[in-house]
């Protein structure tokens, strides 16, 4: 027979009528040492399993092979969170259970995006919430329903281990009982350590970061012109904190009131000289058209992959007649990016490398954003933004605002936003259509302002016909539909064109396309290198003006100069400096430079006059987008200009 006593220390003693009393404080406190030893293992053989799940969410073998320090780095970030979660949550199994089911959440939405756009999950993303049923055309309702129900069984699964992990685990220790206190302990580190570190992210791309020193220790490798490389280099996690938000760009050292006056008095007595002569009234009575073509590649552009017929037979023409090949800043994505280019001749690779979406990331923002939405509106313009879809896209709504639309023409608005077939984008005819009644309508000339839906991807079962492919390395069906939807889109530009010579009013219309669509494999990417980034452009005006000749690859910050000098109008200082830019060094890319002629070359070969105008585009450009906007009046706003 024996007896149980618990003296007011806590330790329990038991006393056999046989032997000696036995404490149980020692045990306890070894216990709790194995728990919290315990609780170290299986959270760092999580985040191994966590940071794997998310590398092959990014489909590991593409653009760049993972190196191995940043992904020790992002298993450790991981790791700290997941002691974070336990230290929240109490329980070793409940914080792993919700640390696996967001890590299986990210990267099942990662993949869809990979598949869908080739480019990763950004921070910025999250506006895309706002607009769910965009989300549901993109992936699918058959994927989303799949995808729902595999998280479901991941959540049954995840429980159903915790309790049978939780047989051979004691409880943790309770209040007053021997190692509560270093158990309390140990989650209360582990919470301190997690929210510094998520603190410390937060500003992963402000100067002398220590979670940035890191990774750059570690050998980490940041590209402006690929977020899909940054990811599979760095590792999601590394990707992630690159993308998060920052100011756009650093203050150049020579930046100052005194600087941009020199600047500004330098580019206009430029501008007086090259625009002695010009009509400094044919664009007050010109309407201006700017035309983004959702996905237009060049398939002509590409090695890898043949045609049986050319899709683009009518714009090809008119690339011959007053146009070319625009280089477009990413390969899948970037719609907003090269949007951003053009109406504003702000260089992409003159920001920050984290910059992927201005809009979103900076845009939005701001009372008020410099672009040729707002000179133009200075001039007598109607402005006016259509765009066949939802609003909510790229924090639009914002962003038009931002720049000076006036109207904001969305898919709920037009006359007409039928498809090309049932359950597709509302087709280019339509969106045409829109643009022509715009400018019926206006008592004044007017600056109409188009992104096209029709070809946005997927494009699996649209079309009964799709272009016949002679050859390709991969995915011969969704070419072959993309390919029809760019000849259906082919011929709406002819009829568009014809309309707009219908109405008998001074017209000017600058179309592009904004990249390839995400539809080709890893090996092609690599392959075909710089082609699949070349997209279709032109200008055509019944305006009588000159019709230069084109660069071999040009830059979508210096499209609007393109489109004065047809219409035989004045540059703006502003516009003279980014066309300098342009002919004088190409587009800027990071730490390269794309060549007029299409070749890439490091910034360093550059030649001292060149790296001159370098400095002073990206003076201009920091002083119109985050610094005090000393220039902008003499470069551009102004009522002389």
């Amino acid at each position: 027979m024996s007896a149980t006593s618990i003296p007011a220390d806590g330790t329990v003693a038991t006393k056999d009528d046989a032997g000696p009393t036995v404490t149980a404080t020692g045990a306890a406190q070894r216990g709790v040492g194995n728990r919290i030893a315990w609780a170290l293992v299986v959270t760092a053989a999580s985040a191994v399993l966590c940071d794997l799940a998310l590398a092959m969410s990014l489909r590991l073998g593409g653009q760049a092979p993972l190196k191995p320090g940043p992904a020790l780095v992002g298993m450790a970030l991981l790791w700290v969170l997941l002691l974070g979660l336990v230290g929240l949550t109490g329980r070793v199994r409940r914080g792993l259970q919700v640390g696996f089911l967001v890590v299986a959440f990210l990267a099942a939405v990662n993949a869809a995006r990979m598949d869908v756009l080739q480019s990763p999950l950004v921070p910025s993303d999250v506006a895309y919430l706002r607009a769910p049923a965009f989300l549901i055309d993109m992936v699918g309702v058959p994927a989303l329903l799949l995808g729902v129900c595999a998280l479901g069984a991941l959540l049954l699964l995840l429980l159903w281990l915790g309790r049978v992990a939780g047989r051979s685990r004691p409880a943790p220790p309770r209040r007053g009982q021997r190692g509560w206190e270093a158990w309390i302990l140990f989650r209360a580190v582990g919470v301190g350590t997690a929210i510094t570190l998520a603190w410390l992210s937060a500003g992963f791309n402000t100067p002398g970061n220590p979670v940035r020193a890191i990774y750059d220790a570690a050998g980490a490798q940041w590209l402006a012109w690929s977020p899909t490389t940054n990811y599979q280099g760095n590792g999601f996690v590394g990707g992630t904190l690159f993308s998060l938000p920052a100011e756009p760009m650093e203050q150049p050292p020579s930046y100052s009131a005194d600087r941009m006056a020199e600047i500004s008095k330098k580019w206009v007595r430029l501008a007086a000289e090259r625009n002695r002569g010009a009509d400094a009234d044919v664009l007050a009575r010109t309407n201006v058209v700017v035309v983004l073509s959702e996905s237009m590649g060049d398939p002509s552009a590409l090695e890898r992959t043949r045609l049986a017929e050319d899709a683009l037979p009518g714009v090809r023409r008119l690339m011959a007649q007053g146009g070319g090949h625009m280089f477009a800043a990413h390969y899948g994505t970037g719609t907003s990016l090269m949007e951003f280019g053009v109406l504003t001749g702000q260089s992409p690779g003159l920001f920050g490398p984290h910059i992927v979406s201005p809009y979103q990331q900076f845009v939005a923002d701001q009372e008020d954003y410099p672009s040729a939405v707002g000179w133009l509106g200075t001039v007598g313009h109607r402005v006016v933004a259509l765009h066949p879809f939802r609003p909510e896209l790229y924090a639009r709504t914002e962003v038009y605002d931002r720049l000076g639309f006036d109207e904001f023409v969305d898919e709920a608005h037009m006359a007409n936003a039928s498809a090309v077939v049932p359950g597709g984008f509302v087709s280019d005819a339509s969106a045409y259509a829109e643009v022509v009644q715009q400018l019926e309508e206006s008592d004044s000339p007017a600056l109409v302002h188009l992104v096209s839906m029709q070809n946005h991807v997927p494009f699996s079962g649209l079309y009964d016909d799709p272009v016949e492919v002679e050859s390709a390395a991969c995915c011969e069906e969704e070419i072959g539909q993309w390919a029809r939807g760019l000849a259906i889109s082919d011929a709406a530009v002819q009829g568009f064109l014809a309309s707009l010579e219908e109405l008998d009013e001074p017209t000017v219309v600058l179309h592009f396309g904004d990249h390839f669509p995400g539809i080709f494999d890893a090996s092609d990417t690599r392959a075909e290198g710089l082609n699949l980034h070349r997209t279709p452009w032109f200008v055509w005006s019944n305006v009588e003006g000159a019709v230069g000749g084109a660069p071999e690859l040009l830059s979508p910050t210096a499209a609007l100069p393109m489109v004065l000098e047809r219409i035989g109008a004045p540059l703006p200082p502003y516009l003279l400096l980014v066309k300098a830019l342009q002919d004088e060094v190409g587009t800027v890319r990071g730490d390269t430079v794309v060549t007029p002629e299409g070749d890439e070359v490091a910034l360093a070969s550059l030649d001292e006059a060149q790296r001159e105008l370098l400095e002073e585009a990206r003076l201009v450009q920091y002083d119109f987008s985050v610094g005090q906007r000393h220039a902008l009046e003499a470069l551009w706003y102004s009522a002389d200009n």
